[in-house]
């Protein structure tokens, strides 16, 4: 039963620590941006789509932090590891309960 209470207040902590975080950067922004990142692995290919993690550098010209997943139209070459790229788009949220929203709110 210790043990119990334990680990519940514990969870509990965690909790309030997590919502006491301030949300990325990203999350807040809405509009078109320009936004330029690199790859955080090799794209997904499915069909003529690629998806790809990437990690923001410059959001509108100005330094940033924070991650996007990027859909597109498969490049060819396809986009590896490592690759930067510059990009023009509306950032949008995931929707709750999908692997992406699990993912954004990891980050």
């Amino acid at each position: 039963m210790i043990a119990a209470v334990t680990l519940a207040g514990a969870g509990h902590a965690r909790f309030e620590a997590a919502a006491a975080r301030p949300s990325p950067p990203l999350a807040t922004e809405s509009g078109t941006h320009e936004m330029v990142a690199v790859a955080r692995a090799d794209a997904t290919l499915v069909g003529s789509t690629a998806r790809v993690a990437l990690t923001v550098e410059r959001l509108d010209g100005v330094p940033a932090t924070g991650g996007v997943r990027l859909t597109l139209r498969a490049p060819d070459p396809p986009l590896r590891a490592g690759d930067r790229v510059q990009f023009t788009g509306v950032p949008t949220h995931p929707r709750a309960a999908t692997p992406e929203h699990a993912a954004y709110q990891r980050a």
